[in-house]
């Protein structure tokens, strides 16, 4: 099996070689697009802060625990790096352009909507129109764009 995975490998890295220049730079995009190092700042329930960093496959126990906020900067193995924020909190309010969240810390974010703006509960896809105050989630957010909700199922108490 490891001699089959040592050839794979191999020819891989040798068509890599010998493909032609002109080539589209999307056919080795699967390989410089994957995370490598993630950097993390996270801001917790209580105000304290702490930064860590981890491998790719590695997620180190209890580190997110009771998170309200998290800075992370995904670094690719082909150098380039992402910036995303992660905020927990609640709808404070909704409108066409902004969603402002509480966040149990105290703190109170805004970040702005755009058409690409995805919400999300319990997997399902749900229009950006049915976000109403109260409301508990996750806020993924780039550059103050939120990207991504993701709601918590009803009932909870954080």
């Amino acid at each position: 099996m490891r001699q089959l995975v040592a050839i794979a490998l191999a020819a891989a890295a040798l068509i890599a070689v010998i493909a032609p220049a002109t080539a589209p730079a999307q056919t080795n995009r699967a390989f410089a697009a994957v995370p490598a190092r993630f950097d993390v700042v996270l801001v917790y329930r209580d105000g304290t802060t702490k930064t860590a960093s981890f491998e790719r496959g590695a997620r180190p126990k209890g580190l997110f625990k009771n998170v309200v906020h998290a800075d992370i900067t995904v670094t690719r193995t082909d150098g380039s790096t992402r910036a995303r924020d992660v905020d927990r909190g609640r709808i404070t309010s909704v409108s066409e352009g902004s969603l402002t969240l509480r966040r149990p810390d105290g703190a109170t974010v805004t970040l702005t909507v755009t058409p690409k703006t995805l919400v999300r509960q319990k997997g399902t896809r749900v229009r950006l129109d049915a976000l109403q105050t109260g409301e508990r989630g996750l806020f993924h957010s780039a550059s103050g764009k939120l990207g991504l909700v993701r709601l918590a199922p009803a009932g909870g108490s954080r």
